[in-house]
């Protein structure tokens, strides 16, 4: 399907033109005048380039918006491997949000946009180049988009102590309930199996004792790594765990919250990372962004 009626605003049309020429074989000017430049290829695809202000990053706190003069019929538009939506239309200009999540993981990489027909067997993909600074990664975008405040969610089980400084106490995991329940459970049918067979009432019981030992401790790994805990003033943050281990000192820095997509459930992020075996657990967004505008404002003292 050859790309047509596509309108691009640059910066420098002739550099443009000869990027399009070089990569896409967009060598014909099928229109040239000093507002808008048409190129074109002997398979019909054509490509307007106006010159413009160019943004050199995108506005934090809002969507970037891509715009199209117009398609032949349909257009279905992936920026990213993120499908930004659907155009039906004869030669009708549409528009799409381009979400911050699009937005190139690096100050070198572009965007890549898709054009294809509703059946997926035509398509034209094409390179947007887009600078990165540091005002306008994803992480900042959704700094910008936090709010001025947070409340407590009414079913939380977080308690939160102000002070000097702010004090986060973690409930236990619920899991860790659930996995020691299992072990009561375990061991009294192993002495509901000896009273039953008295005979071999030594063996069952060594055999419950064993297995009790083991159950008991295959959560400690995950338990030591769990935070129970978090102090926070204007140093910085102190993380302090379950059981067997020493206290974890974090500079002060930015904490966020994020979905950790293979443990479904939210965590906190510190500086934008989770700091190696560290495990800390909330139930929802909203519990995990209130958790983080917490330790935030003693930070700011």
């Amino acid at each position: 399907m050859p790309l047509n009626h596509v309108a691009l605003t640059v910066g420098d049309r002739e550099r443009s033109a000869a990027f399009y020429a070089e990569h896409f074989g967009l060598t014909e000017r099928v229109h040239d005048d000093p507002h808008l430049l048409i190129l074109g290829t002997p398979d019909g695809s054509l490509l307007a380039l106006s010159e413009g202000e160019v943004p050199r990053e995108l506005p934090r706190g809002r969507n970037a918006l891509l715009t199209f003069a117009m398609a032949g019929h349909h257009a279905r538009v992936v920026m990213n491997g993120n499908v930004l939506g659907e155009h039906y239309g004869i030669r009708l200009p549409f528009s799409f949000d381009v979400p911050f999540d699009c937005e190139p993981t690096s100050g070198t990489a572009s965007w890549r946009l898709l054009l294809e027909s509703r059946d997926g067997a035509h398509g034209q993909s094409v390179p947007v180049p887009v600078a990165q600074t540091a005002t306008s990664s994803p992480a900042q975008t959704r700094q910008a988009l936090r709010a001025a405040t947070y409340d407590a969610p009414a079913e939380t089980k977080v308690q939160v102590e102000r002070g000097a400084g702010t004090t986060v106490r973690l409930p236990l995991p619920s899991w860790v309930r659930l996995w020691y329940t299992l072990v009561v459970v375990v061991a009294a049918m192993c002495v509901g199996a000896a009273i039953i067979w008295p005979e071999d009432a030594a063996t069952i019981y060594g055999i419950a004792i064993v297995i009790t030992i083991v159950l008991c401790a295959i959560p400690l790994p995950a338990l030591a790594m769990t935070v129970r805990r978090i102090d926070a003033d204007w140093r910085g943050l102190t993380l302090r765990y379950q059981m067997l281990r020493r206290a974890k000192s974090l500079p002060a820095g930015d904490v966020g919250a994020a979905y950790a997509h293979g443990a479904l459930h939210y965590e906190l992020t510190f500086s934008g990372a989770v700091p190696p075996w560290t495990i800390v657990t909330l139930r929802s967004r909203a519990e995990a962004e209130w958790v983080a505008y917490e330790l935030r404002l003693p930070q700011r003292s």
